[in-house]
């Protein structure tokens, strides 16, 4: 899917600066995180196409992403937690790539 690649990086750089979620446990459970899964506080939030082509949005920062297991994300996720004031996210093809 054209324009994945800015999800599939941030994804990325998330385990090279933090390593593979699997050896963390979640967040939320006692359980071994399976995923890093983005936190929803991030103000400078973008929203873009997965590899799969589902609209998402997602960090460019590492900081602000949890490391949960399979159903703790599902269940985060599903929540669509937004920080309190938080601005609508920004579409990948109106940010300055910084990194």
């Amino acid at each position: 899917m054209p324009g994945h690649a800015l999800y599939v990086n941030a994804h990325a750089r998330v385990a090279k600066e933090r390593g593979r979620a699997r050896t963390y446990r979640c967040a939320h459970c006692p359980r071994q995180a399976d995923h890093w899964a983005y936190d929803h506080k991030d103000p400078h939030a973008v929203t873009g196409p997965t590899a799969r082509g589902r609209i998402v949005t997602f960090s460019l920062d590492p900081a602000h992403y949890l490391p949960l297991c399979r159903s703790c994300h599902i269940k985060f996720d599903h929540k669509k937690v937004r920080a309190p004031g938080q601005p609508k996210p920004t579409p990948p093809h109106k940010i300055a790539q910084h990194w």
